[in-house]
């Protein structure tokens, strides 16, 4: 066996040497992020005789083949393109009225096992924020729905029916008083003529709905803050952009987005220091590229701290996914710090708990939204810190 794997190692080895002399005419080692496809391209190892027997070693050599062909984010976009004239959307994602974009949910099988999942995710989420709580802090939970669930009238014939409502309805009944919770889904339903609160060709709420959940957080922090100022959507200017989304960037582009409103380019003034994962960081708070992660907080980290010159502001702990980029950036101007996490790109084995009990944030801000399942009990467990324990 181990004489066969040997063989088909110089086999493989030898074709990619060969097809690589050919290959460097249509190849290069010099692409690194494919906007196309979202992920980092493979680069080329440096050739070394001694590992041409590692699969590892090879394998690497013929990704950065296929990753580094020239012309391939157009071929890509081809493929894309075809597959989505056939019926075919790349990962579930499917074209709604006025070229909206969906994602759809995982719809689960048993729905009795479901409601067990949503009873055990809340009672989670009450042990943790009772311990939260005893430290003499307010722990607040926002739930922001999927988007085919607040956007039903843009949905196509064929697309699922959700629970999610049902699902929103079950959780928060199962939640304590430790608990302030937020309902994005009601906030976005209570005032749809001011609507759509999502970017056409992706999954997180655009500037409208961010707006509405951040001035539910201030009603609640005003109570305490009642000096705090509450801005609107009219101490703002927006520019308005194409946004690259990522549905869109998944399935090829092959939607041409109408302009939205995205890029900030005059706020409340703010005067701050920012550290990303313990390091000075420059990364602006509003940024001025066409997509979710470099137009808020640019991009997702592990670990973020902003203190400001608002001495007399609320201090905030946000733990969440990428949906609190947006409302991190409009929160800043009101308080005298903030602190962030994401778990995703944490490795550590301090929870949630720990972090608020080391910090002085008043507010503990809980957002563990997807855009696939609207209360996952995995997602709740990582962004509260409990995934290694």
């Amino acid at each position: 066996m181990k004489l066969r794997i040997k063989i088909e190692a110089v086999f493989v080895a030898l074709v990619l040497l060969f097809c690589g002399g050919l290959g460097m005419l249509t190849a290069d080692n010099h692409k690194k992020w494919s906007e196309m496809e979202w992920r980092n391209y493979t680069q080329f190892p440096q050739l070394d005789w001694k590992s041409l027997f590692d699969m590892k070693y090879l394998k690497q050599l013929e990704t950065a083949f296929t990753d580094q062909i020239q012309y391939r984010e157009q071929f890509v976009h081809q493929y894309y393109s075809l597959m989505h004239s056939c019926g075919l959307s790349y990962l579930k994602h499917v074209v709604g009225k006025e070229d909206q974009l969906f994602g759809v949910p995982l719809i689960p099988d048993d729905l009795e096992k479901r409601k067990s999942e949503l009873i055990a995710a809340a009672e989670l989420v009450n042990e943790e924020a009772a311990k939260i709580a005893a430290l003499g802090k307010t722990f607040i939970y926002i739930h922001f729905p999927r988007k085919d669930t607040v956007m039903e009238e843009y949905l196509p014939w064929y697309y699922p029916i959700s629970h999610e409502a049902e699902e929103i309805a079950l959780f928060r009944e199962h939640l304590s008083d430790d608990v302030v919770f937020i309902n994005a889904y009601e906030l976005f339903l209570q005032n749809q003529e001011e609507g759509p609160f999502y970017y056409q060709t992706d999954h997180h709420a655009n500037f409208d709905g961010a707006m509405l959940v951040y001035h539910d957080l201030i009603k609640i922090v005003s109570n305490h803050y009642p000096a705090i100022p509450k801005y609107t959507k009219a101490d703002y200017t927006l520019a308005l952009r194409r946004m690259d989304g990522t549905y869109n960037r998944t399935i090829g582009r092959i939607i041409i987005p109408d302009e939205e409103p995205l890029n900030v380019v005059s706020s409340p003034s703010l005067s701050y220091q920012r550290w990303d994962m313990d390091k000075e960081s420059d990364q602006p708070i509003f940024g001025d590229q066409n997509t979710y992660s470099s137009a808020y907080m640019g991009g997702d980290f592990g670990h973020t701290l902003i203190k400001t010159t608002q001495n007399d502001g609320p201090s905030f702990l946000i733990s969440g996914l990428s949906f609190t980029n947006i409302l991190e950036a409009l929160v800043l101007p009101v308080c005298r710090s903030m602190e962030s996490l994401d778990y995703r790109y944490l490795n550590v084995e301090e929870t949630l708990y720990d972090y608020a009990a080391a910090c002085d944030a008043e507010y503990v801000v809980f957002v563990p939204s997807t855009s696939t399942v609207s209360i996952g009990l995995s997602y709740i467990r990582q962004q509260l810190g409990l995934a290694v324990k």
